[in-house]
């Protein structure tokens, strides 16, 4: 048997009323089944009272008032189930997000401060053994390279690699 809202009772304020006083309840007792909070239930049952009053004039209901009333909870609570799981996603993205981005500008910092400290520290070394080593190391040289175009032995340009790289890890050695 299908009923509608049409009738007289949904349709003035009074029978609506008298509806709601009616279902409103057992509605809000099953709604505190799924979610046992109270101020959440009343919040969801009066949606769902308020839509059955918004649609008065269209709703076609196949079975029980009250059966469509169940039905409307628990769809009303799964959405908010659902909306509330979407939030906590949204938010731990947001904060995963926050948190990867402070830790780049943290290391882009430290990587700006190690390379400056770097660069001190290759300053302060000898002509010979900062030409040598920025040779090998920006250039990308080889040490036989490096020994043909400055006209001395390996040895020495290993030497001197040696002892910049001797320096900057004692000047550096709290960052390593």
């Amino acid at each position: 048997m299908k009923t509608s809202p049409k009738s007289e009772e949904f349709k003035t304020k009074k029978g609506f009323q008298k509806i709601y006083n009616l279902h409103f309840s057992r509605v809000l007792a099953l709604c505190m089944k799924y979610t046992s909070d109270e101020n959440l239930s009343k919040d969801l049952v009066q949606d769902v009272f308020v839509s059955l009053w918004e649609k008065r004039d269209s709703l076609v209901i196949e079975k029980s008032l009250e059966q469509y009333l169940c039905w409307s909870i628990k769809m009303k609570v799964f959405e908010h189930t659902r909306n509330q799981a979407i939030k906590r996603k949204n938010l731990e993205i947001v904060k995963n997000r926050q948190t990867d981005i402070a830790q780049a500008e943290q290391g882009d910092f430290s990587n700006v401060q190690l390379a400056y400290e770097l660069r001190a520290v290759v300053n302060n070394l000898s002509e010979k053994c900062r030409r040598i080593f920025l040779m090998s190391r920006q250039e990308g040289l080889s040490n036989k390279q490096i020994a043909f175009e400055l006209n001395i032995s390996e040895r020495t340009v290993q030497y001197h690699i040696k002892n910049a790289l001797r320096n900057i890890k004692r000047r550096l050695h709290y960052r390593v």
